[in-house]
């Protein structure tokens, strides 16, 4: 959006604002960039985890029947888990199919908010692009103050629940967030003070006219 405030907005103000803004978010990106690797990482080995648990558990109970190829080696000697109770077998296999229905609706929902976000990035572009003049910048500026809200909201929360680099990361960019809050606040208020003097200028005229 700040991209957008960059091409469309005819205050040098805005601009200024808007060039902060790329700058700050690009080195926030950096920072931010090798905690989504090493995450994306963790997920990959987790989710290979899983995946040799559940084949473990499958040879053990599950074993080849006699005659057939490895069943030597499938069928468990006596006092092995296998030995255990039917009931004992499929309440290990429920445990981990709600583990591994769990994972997949957790990994859903972060692919739905991904998608909302993007749709309401889209709509706030869609938005913008439909303005000009004052008008933009001020919608600009309102949507910058809202957006840093949120963020510092989600910084606060992170901040909190998490641990290691990315509560570090989440607390030193609160400063920041909450600086670029504020100079969108203090810069609506100059937009909108611009906006009624303009206004008490026009009926000025419109008296003075008549």
């Amino acid at each position: 959006m700040s991209e957008i405030a960059q091409q469309k907005s005819e205050n040098a103000q805005v601009k200024q604002f808007a060039q902060q803004m790329i700058e700050d978010h690009k080195k926030m990106i950096e920072q931010l960039q090798p905690l989504a690797a090493m995450q994306g990482a963790a997920k990959q080995g987790a989710s290979l985890g899983t995946r040799t648990e559940t084949e473990r558990r499958t040879t053990i109970e599950s074993p080849a029947l006699p005659g057939s190829p490895g069943a030597e080696q499938s069928i468990p000697p006596t006092g092995t888990i296998a030995d255990a109770p039917a009931t004992d077998t499929t309440t290990r296999a429920a445990t981990t199919d709600r583990a591994m229905t769990g994972g997949g609706a957790i990994h859903q929902l972060g692919q739905i908010e991904k998608q909302i976000g993007d749709r309401c990035l889209q709509a706030a572009k869609e938005e913008l692009q439909k303005k000009s003049g004052a008008e933009f910048d001020k919608c600009y500026v309102g949507m910058a103050v809202g957006a840093h809200m949120h963020a510092l909201a989600a910084l606060e929360v992170i901040g909190q629940q998490s641990q290691g680099q990315l509560a570090q990361v989440a607390k030193e960019a609160q400063p920041t967030v909450q600086k670029h809050c504020d100079e969108a606040r203090q810069l609506m208020k100059q937009l909108e003070g611009q906006g009624s003097t303009g206004s008490t200028a026009e009926r000025s005229s419109s008296t003075r006219t008549e």
